[in-house]
């Protein structure tokens, strides 16, 4: 990784080839698009600033859409990489550089998925019926009938979630990606810098009111209303997610625990995505207190 970042950042051109790659690559590994592809983006626009990273992002856009026409798939990917993937990292990268707290970073994400959520509303009505019928016609040509009669079930049940889960992705995969580019900063300029931006992630106290209202107009509210409150909701749930998660790696840290704890956080968060509320409802309750779980024990 050190190689590859020290020769990104030798120019516009040599981070162009690697991000352009990187995201032909991350056609055959889908689920690490956002990583392989907004990561070099977000590094560059780091280090070396938004104009930069707008460079890199222009030169990227024409070298993944004349792969894409040489291929024969068509240059519109490339805008869809550019609206989707490279432009929010740029984003909330610029927002990283400019006040060097992962707070904020989370922050900006949030408003962006929230913004994301509000505009489908707007485009499509009712966003969770959209997307019901796209994942249902997707499941349905990849499973065999009896399955996608199932999933189908699911998904009527699961609609007025969609549109939030969506946007929660959304939120997810671009703080990864711009989390994954800090990381790669500081194993270049910064060693250990990481890990203590990481663990002082602190979101503001005032923010706790959001999840709560958001709750009390979904309950009180009806129509379009309640379907943008439950979208909020779902989305502020993920931002604690990663409140919840600098926290126990904060908690870790200062009780000089075995790394075995985090392994264990992580594994059951894959196998037992429901402990995701848990860790969110201990994110909430830190930030409640102004950073104060595990405080005491730190002051030993």
């Amino acid at each position: 990784m050190r190689a590859l970042g020290n020769y990104m950042m030798r120019g516009s051109v040599h981070a162009v080839g690697v991000a352009g790659t990187l995201t032909v690559v991350s056609w055959f590994f889908v689920p690490f698009t956002y990583l392989l592809s907004g990561t070099p983006v977000g590094l560059v626009a780091l280090r070396r600033g938004p104009v930069a990273g707008m460079q890199v992002i222009a030169g990227t856009f024409l070298f993944v859409a004349l792969v894409a026409w040489v291929a024969g798939m068509g240059p519109g990917i490339a805008a869809s990489y550019a609206v989707g993937i490279w432009l929010p990292v740029w984003l909330v990268s610029f927002v990283l550089r400019r006040t060097e707290s992962q707070a904020a970073l989370l922050l900006a994400a949030a408003v962006l998925a929230i913004l994301f959520a509000l505009s489908m509303h707007v485009a499509v009505g009712d966003a969770g019926a959209f997307w019901r019928s796209n994942f249902e016609a997707w499941f349905g040509s990849q499973l065999p009938a009896q399955s996608a009669e199932t999933y189908r079930e699911f998904f009527r049940s699961a609609e007025p979630l969609f549109n939030g889960i969506v946007a929660a992705a959304l939120f997810t995969s671009v703080v990864a990606a711009v989390l994954a580019a800090r990381w790669w900063q500081a194993l270049l300029f910064n060693p250990g810098g990481f890990r203590a931006e990481f663990h002082a992630i602190r979101l503001p106290r005032g923010l706790c009111l959001v999840p709560a209202a958001a709750m009390g107009g979904w309950l009180l509210s009806e129509g379009a209303l309640k379907a943008v409150c439950l979208d909020v909701l779902v989305v502020t749930l993920f931002v604690y997610l990663f409140q919840g998660l600098a926290t126990v790696h904060r908690l870790v840290a200062a009780r000089g625990s075995s790394p075995a704890w985090l392994v264990a956080m992580y594994a059951f968060l894959l196998l037992a995505p429901q402990v995701a509320l848990f860790v969110a409802c201990l994110g909430l309750a830190d930030s409640w207190l102004g950073g104060g779980v595990g405080r005491g024990r730190r002051a030993e």
